[in-house]
């Protein structure tokens, strides 16, 4: 699979416009897991690269993990309750904030379905932390901007260099040479300045 040291410009910019991870892929297979976690190294190192705050996006991407794992846990374990009452299951949802009424029959299984009604808030949750990360991955890739072509910003990059940027850059050479435009603009500046 491709890496950030070996992405061309021009599949980054397509797999961030597509989504499609499976341009990812050089030769052999890989699942989805494998895709979405090396697309994220990308994603990641760019950012980095380019002193951009990804702080956001990882935390993010870790609360959306947790809050996924508790729903997971939580609703099979209320639906465990439903066949067998099992101490340690109830402690375990007790802690996570789930009590169950365990005075009658009636009682423990209203509560059980109370508790999976109260389960539903944290897909409220799940689906604005989502929300956060695909603004948070928008905020991130728009950093080149995506509107203008690849013919836009090779050209402009291009014409700040003073030599013509092969269509088939690197991402990482291409965030070298934006460095090197950055530099050269801050050098023109401080002239300017004195």
């Amino acid at each position: 699979m491709y890496g950030y040291s070996n992405i061309l410009l021009l599949t980054y910019i397509e797999v961030a416009q597509t989504e499609n991870l499976n341009l990812l892929i050089i030769s052999g297979d890989a699942t989805k897991k494998e895709l979405s976690d090396r697309w994220n190294e990308i994603v990641i190192r760019n950012a980095q690269v380019n002193g951009v705050g990804i702080d956001d996006y990882e935390e993010n991407l870790k609360t959306y993990a947790g809050l996924l794992a508790d729903y997971e846990t939580v609703r099979l374990s209320l639906l465990e309750c439903m066949f067998v009452i099992d101490e340690d299951t109830l402690l375990y949802l007790a802690s996570k904030g789930y009590r169950l009424d365990t005075s009658s029959a009636s009682k423990y299984a209203e509560s059980i379905q109370n508790c999976l009604q109260k389960s539903k808030n944290i897909l409220t949750k799940l689906k604005t932390k989502f929300k956060q990360i695909q603004e948070s991955s928008k905020d991130n890739q728009e950093r080149i901007s995506y509107k203008k072509t690849i013919k836009e910003i090779l050209a402009n990059i291009s014409v700040a260099l003073g030599f013509s940027v092969d269509p088939h850059v690197t991402l990482a050479r291409f965030n070298e040479y934006k460095k090197i435009v950055k530099k050269r603009s801050e050098n023109n500046k401080h002239k300017r300045v004195a």
